[in-house]
């Protein structure tokens, strides 16, 4: 056993005020009348009664809990036995890897970089430890559920691909929690691969992971990179010589510290661009772009 403020115990000194109260206190004594003391010599009188400790119970009573006080502030703590914890570092894991493939993950080669780290997660694992691949974007689904072939989760980790979605960590940390929850294995690691887009923390939320759990985030995104993701978009539909046609009204937000100039946003439907639009972004600020309308005969929106 170990204290985290030992000094605290210089405190024990105040045991001594029970003892020092029992001591001290004043013996009850009957008054006796008596006529005349002009013929009886005065003799000094000292009690040895008031010198002895009658309540030993009532005095270690109170002896004790001067003492609990005195270590309840010393903040005493257990270490753990360096035998055992070693073999808890040394046993098999329970490694959760969440793989975000939001449609941020497609800019630039964050998507390769993100699985490349997957594999090379799974590449470190040894026999006895067992992997989960959570895949996630709004949502969190379990790709490959807690197995100790390797290969089964490297071919899910190169058949995965990105999403049209956005990205929220909550549902992920959600379901990695609740699969640590059932592991019996010693060791359990969270490992966290991600663009770390500011939107895809949400106020509120609140994930505890299991005690002894670790959490190791490891981000794909390049330096420099502008943070800017369409947070709407509205459909205003009309018609035009008798074929209705939808015009399209993309609201953008820049969570960057700095501004964004001249960035292209394009429309594509079906996977074909119909139009193209320039705007610039003042740093944590909103813009809105208004493509032209689209015949809905033409393409399928």
């Amino acid at each position: 056993m170990s204290f985290l403020a030992p000094l605290f115990f210089i405190g024990l000194a105040a045991i001594a005020v029970p003892v020092i109260v029992h001591l001290i206190e004043r013996e009850r004594k009957d008054v006796i009348p008596f006529p005349s003391l002009m013929f009886i010599e005065r003799v000094p009188y000292q009690s040895v009664e008031r010198r002895r400790i009658h309540n030993w119970p009532l005095l270690l009573m109170r002896v004790g809990a001067m003492a609990l006080i005195v270590a309840a502030f010393t903040r005493p703590f257990l270490t753990a036995d360096p035998v055992s914890a070693a073999g808890a570092a040394s046993g098999a894991r329970e490694v959760v890897i969440l793989l975000d493939r939001s449609a941020s993950m497609g800019y630039g080669n964050a998507w390769e970089r993100a699985r490349a780290e997957a594999l090379r997660i799974v590449d470190g694992m040894s026999g006895a430890d067992e992997g989960t691949l959570v895949l996630f974007s709004t949502g969190a689904e379990e790709a490959v559920r807690a197995t100790t072939d390797r290969s089964q989760l490297e071919t899910a980790i190169n058949a995965a691909e990105v999403s049209d979605y956005a990205t929220r960590f909550a549902p992920a940390l959600r379901l990695a929690q609740s699969i640590l929850l059932r592991s019996t294995l010693p060791r359990r690691e969270i490992v966290l691969i991600s663009d770390f887009q500011r939107s895809g923390w949400e106020r509120r939320e609140e994930v505890a992971l299991p005690e002894g759990a670790t959490l190791t985030p490891m981000s794909v995104a390049e330096p420099g990179t502008a943070d800017v993701s369409v947070a709407s978009a509205v459909f205003q539909r009309g018609s035009f010589s008798g074929e209705e046609r939808v015009s399209v009204v993309a609201g953008l937000t820049n969570r960057s510290p700095t501004r964004v100039d001249n960035l292209d946003v394009t429309l594509e439907v079906d996977g074909r661009p119909i139009d193209s639009r320039r705007v610039s972004i003042e740093p944590n600020a909103s813009a809105s772009v208004t493509f032209p309308p689209v015949t809905v005969a033409q393409a399928s929106m």
